[in-house]
């Protein structure tokens, strides 16, 4: 591929440093902000800043992953941002505060009860979470279901293998990632009633241009002589 690597992971760094994690403090500062007259209260602006914080150190360490070669890891990591991702948008497609507040409930109570399926939260599977509206099926039908083949172990993790393969992988999931987490934010701002981070998801966009045809949509031969070779 004719493109500089360090140009790209330069501009992804730049993304998620100085643009969406700087916009996610600003937001998390404003929830800190508001009145909390209940437990369920703090409970459910908890359940935001997870959004914002730990969504954000998520999508740090998978860009620290792929960069240092550990892009398996990275792919994991990954599919957890995008299910993260199905889940703001399931939150911001709930239409009432009351609702929203019964969706944080049932995650505090997931979180904390070891019995219960971890995998579903307001009684809904992550497909079923997915299929609210059209971005939330895109979303599961392409990005998610795409690194699912990595972490359930299916024939894509022997690309992994071969170098170019993990090389333009590791790009690959770096990107997704940042997508993810733009997506989080922006769902947040629109929870919690602040302007959409115009500015910021304009950056985004302007790097998805950028790598659409380097990263996003690139593709390489699969050569099953070389993914042999390089199996232990």
């Amino acid at each position: 591929m004719s493109m500089d690597a360090d140009e790209f992971t330069n501009d992804t760094v730049k993304l998620i440093k100085s643009v969406l994690m700087s916009k996610a403090a600003e937001f998390s500062d404003k929830i800190d902000k508001i009145e909390r007259k209940s437990r369920d209260d703090e409970s459910y602006y908890g359940y935001l800043k997870f959004f914002l914080i730990d969504c954000g150190c998520l999508c740090d360490d998978i860009i620290t992953a792929a960069r240092n070669d550990a892009v398996l890891l990275a792919f994991v990591g990954a599919r957890t941002l995008v299910e993260d991702n199905i889940n703001s948008n399931y939150l911001n497609f709930k239409g009432t505060l009351d609702e929203r507040m019964k969706v944080s409930k049932d995650w505090y109570k997931v979180s904390n009860d070891p019995e219960a399926i971890k995998n579903k939260l307001d009684g809904k599977s992550v497909k079923e979470r997915a299929m609210v509206d059209d971005g939330g099926k895109q979303l599961y039908e392409s990005e998610y279901a795409m690194l699912c083949s990595y972490t359930h172990g299916n024939a894509q993790r022997s690309l992994l293998n071969v170098q170019s393969h993990r090389k333009l992988g590791a790009q690959k999931v770096m990107l997704a990632s940042i997508k993810a987490y733009a997506n989080i934010v922006a769902s947040i701002a629109e929870i919690i009633g602040e302007p959409a981070p115009t500015e910021e998801l304009d950056k985004v966009r302007a790097y998805l241009d950028k790598y659409k045809n380097k990263v996003t949509e690139a593709t390489l031969p699969i050569d099953l002589e070389e993914i042999k070779k390089q199996q232990p």
